[in-house]
């Protein structure tokens, strides 16, 4: 009897030996894992990231969403990427998980959802480069805040040097804040990190346009162009270079280009809208002018050329409609009362005309119509 309960101890025991030899292999198991995670999120690039995650089939909780969600952010598919994101999250509030819901909730401007998710990363005592990112990215966009979301892309490059995503976005401050050759500088280290990576390209090549660098960008920009065609920023900004060089049609064909990626860009169209006016494509000109109304309605400017389009179509009270509007906006706009005095003297409305002309300022017109027309 004694032997046999021996028997059972010694059973007993190498059970409980041979458990915890599988809890000890679990653990190192789950350890490896998890620096295999951070060692993907550590890839400069989100592309890169999903890249090499994608090449990975790890048990960590949340794991499998949270690569669908990635998938589905760079695919577009904001609205499928905040599901997949949201239910990694509900399995484990791993800080990354919580910061890609953070960037889509950002991208679908939900600041409210976004910076509470940065809120939570914050209060779990982890620091993690895309939670600084992301709230500078909301700084950003505020009032008086650069300083600010400086400081958070600097702590974002702190705890990860060399991160794409966060050179971009720095370098993109930097214009903002009237500083190119910073901007470079990010925007040429960024392309060191991912030379192939079109984002980056048309980053570097627009911001040798603005230091006064055609040839080098124009080279840049090709590149970008050839990596993806649609990037919106690379077409407008090359095709900015090309009517600079007068290669009109050229221009044209990228600001078009520009167009079908961000067909909201009001610079572009209105861009579009001075070359159709100088060559006399009066009709194109209004088109255009038209669509960027329809986005701003609140500038001076789009409805004075507005109104030099719809005047040359002698489309007259429309023509008078814009002016009037562009000096409800902006009263020191003096090309818009000249403008308008022309379009008054066609109606024969003198002296509506010569009270434009004679709140026209210094304008170079001003003094002859005066002189023809109101005896002055």
């Amino acid at each position: 009897m004694l032997q046999l309960f021996q028997g059972f101890l010694k059973f007993v025991v190498l059970v409980i030996f041979l458990g915890g030899m599988d809890l000890l292999l679990l653990a190192q198991d789950v350890a490896a894992e998890r620096e295999l995670f951070e060692a993907a999120m550590q890839e400069p690039t989100y592309r890169r990231q999903l890249g090499r995650l994608q090449n990975q089939n790890l048990s960590l909780p949340g794991f499998g969403y949270f690569v669908q969600g990635l998938e589905a952010e760079l695919s577009d598919h904001l609205a499928e990427a905040l599901g997949f994101y949201t239910s990694a999250v509900k399995q484990n509030q791993n800080p990354h998980y919580l910061a890609a819901r953070a960037r889509v909730y950002r991208l679908t401007s939900d600041k409210q959802a976004s910076l509470a998710d940065l809120d939570l990363i914050l209060s779990s005592g982890l620091d993690i480069a895309e939670s600084h990112l992301q709230r500078g990215l909301w700084r950003m966009n505020e009032p008086g805040a650069a300083p600010m979301a400086l400081s958070e892309f600097n702590r974002a490059l702190e705890l990860q040097p060399g991160y794409v995503e966060a050179l971009l976005a720095r370098g993109d401050l930097y214009i903002k804040m009237n500083a190119p050759h910073e901007a470079l500088a990010d925007y040429e280290l960024a392309n060191e990190k991912a030379p192939d990576d079109d984002r980056v390209l048309a980053a570097l090549g627009e911001t040798l346009a603005v230091i006064g660098k055609d040839r080098e960008a124009m080279f840049v920009l090709n590149k970008a162009l050839l990596v993806n065609e649609s990037n919106a920023r690379a077409a407008a900004v090359r095709g900015r270079l090309h009517l600079k060089r007068e290669y009109i049609e050229d221009g044209l064909v990228d600001l078009q280009t520009a167009l079908e990626s961000d067909p909201d860009n009001v610079e572009i169209r209105k861009l579009r809208a001075g070359v159709f006016l100088r060559q006399r494509q009066y009709a194109n000109a209004r088109a255009e002018l038209t669509q960027a109304i329809s986005v701003n309605n609140n500038s001076a400017e789009l409805y004075y050329l507005r109104g030099l389009a719809n005047f040359e179509l002698k489309l007259n009270d429309q023509a008078l409609a814009d002016f009037t509007r562009s000096l409800q906006l902006d009263k020191s706009l003096s090309a818009a009362y000249v403008a308008r005095a022309r379009l008054y003297l066609r109606l024969k409305r003198t002296a509506a005309a010569c009270a434009d002309l004679a709140e026209a300022g210094q304008h170079p017109e001003k003094t002859d119509l005066m002189k023809q027309h109101c005896g002055k």
